[in-house]
């Protein structure tokens, strides 16, 4: 007998079958859940919409950084007296009410208590909202300008009220954007961080320049309050030095009340100062001391740094007449003639100079018609002085237009062809937010030839300069290539071609410094096609590089300059030279004139 361990089975009848499960039960929803699908479903397609509509949202927004870059030039120094670009800020205004209203949209607006798209929604609803509030406060600037230069002052004290009165403007809308919210920043989309970033920025830039023109306005109000007195350099660029003609005449401009007086110009070569009455250090004295500029008042600006030479010709000054000046400003014939532009011709010795002749006559005519004698020569700068003093009397009598006053003055200042200087903060704030301080940055490159030959030959000296930048293992090696080229016509008088009388360079000949001022942070500066180098350091933020050239009439040069860059350096600000013709630029495929500053990247 077999043993198992396996348990009996128990025994069926053919008929016992197990039962099989039924089908299951259908689970009815009530109407509890359906409404509770629903619900969700409706919900997630209004959480995407709202989404959607805040991505949609970001062209808003980026409307809005354009919005804020037209209300940053709009409320700029010289803008808000022009009164100009009120149709476009009312525009922008009306663009952002609607996309707030978009925003706060019964579609969008509940989304605001949830917890992450709730962030997004209010930060589009605060940058909407902030560009429409910084657009109006712009839109009320201009619109007070605007109605306040509708009766221009007709006198000193008209004057005087309305510099207060622009301070007391600039003010306000300041305050108004002090205020502007751009609520939440953390937790952004990606799209609505970048945008928010950009509208920062952008709005950092509206009220740098509101600040500029609240600086340029209490400057302004309190020069033409004064009592004021202003050494004013008469500046010459048939004969050039760094960033300006050569000074060669000088008066005292005096404001009080609103009132215009400039003395008599003196010419320059009759107030030399014997040597060491005047001391000068740093990097004038050691760039530019063989020139002598705390003697010769003609070798004054070889700098362009204009707050250096400005501070020596006020102690000049005073060491040669006694007077102490308030500031320094230096004019040349663009500037003459922005101001015969907006206030009319006049007449000096029965000859009628306008803003169409002005520059012509000042830099080449005078010359002509003078002879080369010393009666003759102090006829002509006694003629000049007159233009200078006929131009400030029309100015101080009245009846021109502030806002075209400051549209002519704005582009001849953007070329340095007015430059300002004060040693009290507020006037010199002013100086600087208006851009005529002519203060070198360390970014800033700047190419002059100084005339050493005592001719008057630099508008016919045509200069033409290729700038290259070519990477480099540690940064980026910057050329600069200047062609030089001697086209002074036959025929010219002594007064203008030479022989100089104390001169050793014949009729017709050209000698200068071709000269560069190259960012601080430039290394390996060196210079080729040149006769001799001469200078060669820093002066203030800059390196600065200098070589001797001798051009016959007719005659060519190519002149080379090389310097480093470090790595990071991407960018320099070309700095204008002041010459007339303005100098032609050439980067890559880029041709420009030098008439105002101009950053190039790479």
């Amino acid at each position: 007998m077999v043993l198992s361990s396996r348990p009996a089975r128990t025994a069926r009848s053919p008929g016992d079958v197990a039962p099989r499960p039924g089908p299951r039960p259908v689970r009815r929803w009530g109407w509890g859940r359906r409404l509770l699908l629903a619900g969700l479903v409706v919900a997630g397609a209004w959480v995407a919409a709202g989404v959607v509509a805040l991505l949609a949202a970001r062209g808003d927004i980026d409307a809005g950084v354009e919005a804020l870059e037209a209300a940053r030039d709009r409320l700029s120094p010289a803008a808000l007296v022009e009164g100009e670009g009120l149709e476009e800020l009312r525009a922008a205004r009306r663009d952002f009410e609607r996309a707030r209203e978009r925003v706060r949209s019964p579609l969008v607006g509940p989304l605001r208590v949830l917890p992450v798209v709730g962030r997004q929604v209010r930060s589009v609803d605060a940058l909407t909202a902030a560009a429409a509030d910084v657009v109006a406060a712009g839109e009320r600037a201009v619109e007070d300008a605007e109605a306040l230069l509708e009766d221009p002052p007709g006198d000193g004290a008209g004057r005087v009220r309305l510099a207060g009165e622009m301070v007391d403007i600039t003010a306000r809308a300041e305050e108004q954007l002090g205020g502007v919210d751009l609520g939440p920043a953390d937790a952004l989309i990606a799209p609505l961080a970048d945008a928010r970033d950009r509208f920062a920025d952008k709005l950092e830039e509206v009220r740098s320049s509101l600040a500029d023109a609240r600086d340029v306005a209490a400057g302004i109000h309190a020069f033409v309050q004064g009592p004021t007195r202003y050494l004013v350099l008469a500046a010459n660029n048939a004969e050039m030095r760094a960033g300006s003609g050569m000074f060669l005449s000088a008066g005292v401009l005096t404001v009080e009340d609103g009132g215009f007086e400039l003395g008599e110009m003196v010419p320059t070569q009759f107030l030399q100062l014997p040597e060491g009455e005047v001391s000068i250090s740093g990097d004038l004295a050691d760039r530019w001391g063989w020139l002598h500029p705390s003697e010769e008042w003609r070798n004054l600006n070889a700098t362009p740094r204009f707050e250096v030479s400005a501070a020596l010709a006020r102690d000049m000054w005073e060491a040669r007449t006694g007077e102490v000046v308030d500031g320094v400003m230096a004019v040349d014939p663009l500037a003459f003639e922005a101001l015969l532009a907006a206030e009319g011709p006049v007449e000096v010795d029965g000859r009628v100079v306008g803003a169409d002749d002005v520059v012509e006559y000042l830099l080449h005519g005078q010359y002509v018609e003078a002879a080369p004698t010393l009666e003759g020569i102090q006829a002509r700068r006694d003629r000049q002085s007159d233009i200078a003093r006929a131009a400030i009397a029309m100015l101080d009598e009245g009846g021109w237009e502030p806002a075209v006053l400051v549209e002519e003055l704005r582009a001849t200042a953007q070329g340095r062809h007015i430059l300002a200087w004060s040693p009290h903060a507020e006037q010199q704030r002013a100086w600087e937010a208006a851009g005529i301080s002519g203060e070198m940055e360390p970014e800033s490159l700047m190419l002059s030839v100084l005339s050493l030959a005592g001719n008057k030959l630099d508008r016919f000296l045509a200069v033409e300069p290729t700038l290259r930048v070519d990477p480099a293992a540690d940064g980026s090696d910057v050329t600069v290539e200047v062609r030089l080229r001697n086209v002074t016509p036959e025929g010219e008088p002594q007064y203008v071609a030479g022989p100089h009388p104390d001169g050793t360079f014949g009729e017709g000949v050209y000698f200068g410094a071709v000269t560069l001022y190259a960012p601080g942070s430039a290394t390996d500066l060196r210079i080729d096609g040149v006769e001799q180098g001469v200078v060669a350091g820093p002066d203030g933020p800059s390196r600065v590089l200098a070589g001797l050239v001798a051009l016959a009439r007719g005659e060519e040069r190519a002149v080379t300059v090389r310097f480093r860059v470090p790595e990071g350096v991407d960018s320099i600000r070309i700095e204008p030279s002041a010459r007339w013709p303005a100098l032609t630029w050439g980067f890559r495929d880029e041709a420009w004139t030098d008439w105002t500053a101009r950053t190039v990247r790479w």
